[in-house]
């Protein structure tokens, strides 16, 4: 089969240098996938929720921000899988890049159970965890191989670009409103009803957490660069946080106190130091991304944590990479079940569809920040049209 991989090489001076292109790989082996698996479940003294595993026929598989950053080396737990010499001669070892996918269930292990049969023949879509593309080959291949409790069904109504797209920015919003705690807000109860800001509305992220925090029945600002559709993205008021003043509408939009939860989508270092200031008492501010945009190679934000301490706020970190392959479809699973799939979060015309020979191209296109402005991009496979 025919997948895009990460390979790591050692030069003659001991260096490790990374690459990525295409590579023909075998085909993956159930009975190889149950034996490493039954080593992993041992050597952790776990178990796992679900037994068995899956043979998926890929037919899209999303390239994500995460993606291009492995693809350049940007996540020190990635590991790689040995190799040998194979018929195009020595290769080294090799990662599967791509962390979320949508296709169908080919396959099941021998002997399991009734109920996970009856998977075979269905559409599913997958997410990474800390899994995917790092310690397990991930979706940018024709087949993959994964837990049955890693399976989640597909939308009907989605493309199976628009559904491959989903799982991690999808995952990532349910884990910041998980984190958040929110209660929903419901008429007629001694309850406040929240300022909910979220900052980079027009994200990937962004979108699909103002899409979730829609049934919470609380007060959603959104704020996202420049202007236009995306600032009434929630249907409710916008700011636009590349304006120097976006904080004192902030400020008028919640009456002077400042909002009560803010969820940061950004990752910019001014845009995160400017919406600490307006975050309420009790406030919570939570972020997916380390601060770019400050001094040249530093992830430090600096707070005045005198007053975060008087007013009681808190920082929460969110990051999807804590979760294994099936806690991640999990998450991803209820989120789903909470969204109106009649209309499709991203429309087929913001999508950039490219077949799988020429994904080391787009990796190359998007690595060096050429792509096309407001596009997704997502690898599909002949039999997804």
């Amino acid at each position: 089969m025919l997948a895009l991989v990460l390979e790591q090489r050692v030069s003659n001076d001991g260096a490790k240098e990374l690459s990525y292109d295409l590579r023909e790989l075998p085909l993956p082996s159930l009975e190889e996938e149950e034996r490493s698996s039954q080593v992993e479940v041992a050597s952790q003294h776990h178990q796992q929720e679900e037994s068995g595993h899956a043979v998926i026929k890929v037919y899209a598989s999303a390239i994500h921000p995460s993606d291009l950053l492995n693809s350049r080396g940007g996540f020190p737990y990635t590991t790689f899988q040995q190799t040998g010499t194979s018929n195009v001669g020595h290769q080294g070892p090799y990662r599967v890049l791509g962390r979320d996918l949508s296709g169908v269930v080919q396959s099941v292990s021998r002997g399991a159970s009734l109920s996970a049969q009856t998977w075979i023949n269905k559409q599913v879509v997958c997410t990474s965890g800390y899994d995917l593309s790092f310690s397990r080959h991930g979706t940018s291949a024709q087949y993959v191989v994964l837990p049955l409790s890693a399976l989640v069904e597909k939308p009907s109504s989605l493309s199976w670009s628009q559904a491959a797209l989903l799982g991690v920015p999808l995952q990532t919003a349910s884990l910041m409103i998980q984190r958040a705690q929110i209660q929903a807000y419901e008429e007629g109860r001694q309850q406040q009803k929240l300022d909910m800001l979220v900052l980079g509305c027009s994200g990937n992220v962004g979108r699909m957490l103002v899409e979730l925090l829609r049934s919470t029945g609380h007060n959603i600002i959104t704020a996202a660069r420049g202007t236009g559709a995306m600032l009434n993205l929630a249907s409710a008021a916008g700011a636009d946080e590349g304006s120097p003043s976006w904080t004192e509408q902030l400020k008028e939009l919640t009456g002077s106190k400042g909002a009560d939860i803010i969820f940061d989508c950004t990752g910019n270092f001014e845009v995160q130091s400017a919406s600490l200031c307006v975050l309420a008492k009790f406030g919570k501010f939570l972020f997916i991304a380390a601060p770019k945009g400050g001094a040249p190679g530093s992830t430090v934000l600096g707070i005045d944590m005198m007053r975060m301490y008087r007013l009681g706020q808190s920082l929460l970190g969110v990051n999807s990479l804590l979760y294994d392959v099936a806690q991640a479809n999990a998450q991803l699973n209820h989120s789903l079940a909470l969204i109106d799939h009649t209309k499709p979060l991203l429309a087929q015309e913001e999508i950039e569809e490219v077949p799988l020979r020429l994904a080391k191209q787009t990796y190359d296109l998007l690595n060096g920040k050429q792509g096309r402005a407001g596009k997704k991009y997502c690898i599909v496979f002949d039999e997804a049209h």
